[in-house]
């Protein structure tokens, strides 16, 4: 299969026992729990564009903890900073084309903004986001492909199929270029304006 990447390790494949069978199963659950990792790895790949080894890197760590039966919450945050969406805030979830989660970011910016310690509680913000940002896009990717592999169900028997399947997946995934630079001028021009008037 083109673009498929070997799997890494000495992870286990298939159905891995432990805490995570213990709740509801979500798509990057079965993503990291699906025997075929190298084929899956390969469709990762695909949407993940540009730049995808750290991404690569968390979605192993996140397999390696699920193997052991390891506590979710270690694959949420247990895993370091994202300093990209730290620095960016809701510029890097617009890059990366997770529209839902960049619009849910601003929301609640604008909501913190009226808050008596919005300073301390927009770092709060940055914090959390940046912890959460790299099994957040795995998740996005997780469902992005579960839903796109329901709309090419003769994947195994029709190549041409298959190669549309890797194609819808590099146009899904990736990045926005496009997105990115209006967002980042969208809120440099805000923060300049913020500090006009606190200086005015």
């Amino acid at each position: 299969m083109a673009g498929v990447l070997p799997g890494s390790g000495n992870i286990p494949p298939g159905p891995i026992p432990g805490s995570y069978s213990t709740v509801s199963v979500t798509a990057l659950h079965q993503l990291v729990t699906d025997p075929d990792q190298p084929t899956r790895r390969g469709e990762l790949t695909a949407f993940l564009g540009p730049n995808p080894e750290g991404f690569l890197t968390h979605y192993d760590r996140i397999r390696a903890n699920a193997a052991t039966g390891g506590n979710r919450l270690t694959s949420l945050f247990g895993y370091g900073l994202c300093a990209p969406a730290f620095f960016l805030g809701p510029v890097w979830f617009f890059y990366r084309k997770m529209w839902l989660w960049a619009s849910g970011y601003c929301a609640v910016m604008v909501v913190l903004s009226t808050a008596p310690i919005g300073g301390q509680a927009g770092l709060g913000l940055s914090v959390g986001a940046s912890l959460i940002a790299r099994w957040a896009y795995l998740d996005h990717a997780a469902r992005t492909m579960a839903k796109l592999r329901l709309a090419h169900p003769r994947l195994a028997a029709h190549p041409i199929d298959e190669q549309a399947y890797l194609t819808a997946l590099a146009e899904a995934g990736g990045v926005s270029k496009l997105a990115g630079w209006l967002s980042g001028l969208f809120f440099a021009a805000a923060l300049a304006l913020a500090v006009l008037q606190a200086f005015n």
